[in-house]
């Protein structure tokens, strides 16, 4: 793989070293921030230029930050984020497409792309990003790295810019399993070590398998048997006692998305009119600002008794598996140069209703790398229970 630097990866938005404040679990570890996460001193682009000329520095680091770096940890910058982290593309029409160095002709997956293709390029050990819709596990499983999405709540997002509240979290990008699991421990102020170690039942959602491309179907289960664990596949229709499809699961996000959204930044875009790139025009003109907020009181309801289905049937430490994407990353400027192929190909629909399912049920997942002969990385993930973060770290997945 080629060399890249912090200028070649096209990963940085601004460079610049912040210094641990004392000795800890991450000494000698560097971090780069996606750019809607607070740093002292700096204005938080939120990927946006007119954002950024219209707001002030932040008065103070972000909670997040600032336990990295009373654990040990250096930070060299901030990354590029999608315009209002508002996609799961990595293509920001203003500062430009960071590199997949796994795979050079396609797009890194966003919105943490910068803070994916740092990682990548071995540019920094790991990266503090966020994940709503699947911003931290698509750009991971793009560029053939470590992510991993809390459940909700577990991380403070004190000092991040919100894009959807009920949905919103702090995540996490990195080179291997041993600096995500210690970042990880860091942030969620939990020690793994305290956890019996388990065995736990993994079931695999055949929905989810279903509108993969074959490859990364075929590859799951092989990885899957490759790791000699004992897993069952299973129908969501099996857990909710009533029909689920990956299509439903994406309407019910993107319908709660979009409204607090909008109900957040609406007056910000129609009162700054700011300058905007065609796929954040087209999110928030026929996508955010055009939901029927109508509907919203009854899509809450769905989602709750969702997540209480799941929840239930994740009680007793059952681990669900599924492809972290339906397909490799798209090539570079198959979206940008049609930003309404959004809502028009089966790519995005499934993509956004598989990684709709943790953020709706509010589960933590994570997803990891697959070492196969494919030229273009992809992930495989797994969801725990609400608040069970510490299985994926005390199982050998």
């Amino acid at each position: 793989m080629q060399q890249y630097t912090i200028k070649t990866s096209g990963a940085f938005i601004e460079e610049f070293t912040i210094p641990p404040y004392k000795s800890g679990c991450l000494d000698g570890l560097h971090f780069a921030i996606k750019d809607c996460i607070d740093v002292k001193d700096k204005v938080t682009g939120f990927g946006n230029p007119t954002w950024k000329a219209s707001h002030p520095k932040a008065v103070a680091n972000a909670v997040c930050v600032e336990q990295l770096l009373l654990n040990g940890a250096t930070c060299i910058g901030k990354t590029v984020t999608d315009e209002f982290t508002y996609s799961l593309i990595g293509e920001n029409y203003f500062y430009g497409t960071p590199i997949n160095p796994r795979a050079i002709d396609r797009v890194p997956g966003g919105s943490s792309s910068g803070s994916a293709s740092s990682v990548a390029c071995g540019l920094v050990d790991f990266a503090l990003c966020t994940d709503t819709g699947g911003s931290v596990r698509v750009p991971a499983s793009n560029c053939g790295i470590y992510g991993y999405r809390p459940s909700h709540g577990r991380i403070s997002v004190a000092g991040v810019v919100p894009l959807a509240p009920s949905l919103d979290t702090v995540g996490i990008l990195a080179k291997d399993m041993t600096t995500l699991k210690t970042v990880a421990s860091t942030l969620l102020g939990e020690n793994f070590s305290e956890n019996h170690a388990i065995k736990p039942k993994i079931v695999v959602i055949e929905e989810a398998l279903a509108v993969c491309e074959a490859s990364i179907r075929n590859s799951i289960l092989r990885y899957l048997d490759s790791i000699s664990v004992e897993y069952s596949i299973v129908k969501l229709s099996d857990i909710t006692s009533t029909s689920v499809t990956i299509s439903w699961l994406r309407d019910l996000y993107v319908l709660i998305h979009s409204c607090e959204l909008w109900s957040i930044h609406g007056s910000w875009i129609e009162t700054a009119e700011p300058e905007l790139g065609p796929i954040a025009a087209y999110n928030f003109n026929h996508i955010a600002k055009a939901a029927d907020r109508t509907k919203l009181a009854d899509v809450i309801k769905n989602r709750e008794w969702f997540r209480i289905k799941l929840q239930e049937f994740l009680k007793t430490g059952t681990i669900i598996c599924l492809p972290t994407t339906p397909d490799v990353a798209p090539k570079k400027g198959v979206f940008s140069g049609n930003p309404n192929a959004r809502t028009s190909g089966k790519y995005s629909e499934h993509l956004i209703g598989i990684n709709a399912i943790a953020g709706l049920a509010k589960l933590p997942q994570i997803t990891i790398p697959i070492n196969t002969s494919n030229p273009v990385p992809f992930g495989i993930s797994f969801l725990a229970g609400q608040n069970q973060d510490h299985l994926f770290f005390k199982v050998d997945l």
